[in-house]
């Protein structure tokens, strides 16, 4: 979704909010058959390698490979869509329907009123995006946030800084936070180390 602020889906009326977890209900065991199903097929695999020794045909292995990446790509994509607070077990809402009873621990609710945080890529629910995204907190020293100070984003990995621990460097003109400060000079991403290069080469020539 590409918006630069944060949106939140909110149904008010009873109506609308059973049909929307029916919705969601459909789409949680699609994806858990397709999950599932993706799992057998990786297990017989697995055997397949105790029965061998622990060994399998190149064909075999490789098949293997691909079954994992698939499922790992259909997790991630469960665990970063609307259906869910990307916060999983540690969501709010999640431990408040768990501690009623509602739902069983392993379980996700799929009725709850989202928002959408474009910084993270992700959805989460409106209790946790008040108690946690609503104000930016600096991701680097993770003891500021934007009532207590200035915050922007890591110009390499857009992760929220603060005032007091952000890096800047001159040549580039940018804003880092202390991991990628020192990558961007280590991997000669600087842009003044680039410009030079270029300009040597240039010489060169």
């Amino acid at each position: 979704m590409k918006r630069a602020e944060p949106r939140k889906i909110i149904l008010r009326t009873q109506r609308l909010q059973k049909i929307r977890k029916n919705l969601r209900d459909i789409l949680t065991l699609a994806y858990e058959k397709e999950f599932s199903r993706l799992l057998n097929l990786k297990r017989l695999y697995q055997e397949k390698r105790i029965s061998n020794g622990y060994w399998l045909a190149p064909s075999q292995r490789k098949r293997e490979i691909r079954l994992s990446k698939m499922g790992d790509a259909l997790m991630h994509a469960y665990d970063k869509s609307i259906l869910v607070c990307s916060l999983g077990a540690a969501c709010d809402s999640h431990k408040e329907l768990v501690k009623k009873g509602e739902i069983e621990p392993s379980e996700r609710s799929a009725n709850l009123d989202m928002v959408w945080v474009p910084h993270f890529k992700a959805w989460f629910c409106l209790r946790c995006y008040e108690e946690y995204f609503k104000i930016k907190a600096c991701e680097n020293c993770r003891e500021t946030d934007e009532k207590t100070a200035e915050i922007s984003e890591c110009s390499l990995c857009n992760r929220y800084i603060c005032e007091y621990c952000e890096n800047y460097c001159f040549e580039c003109e940018k804003y880092y936070c202390d991991q990628c400060y020192h990558d961007h000079l280590i991997h000669d991403r600087c842009c003044y180390t680039v410009k030079k290069s270029t300009t040597q080469i240039k010489f060169l020539e």
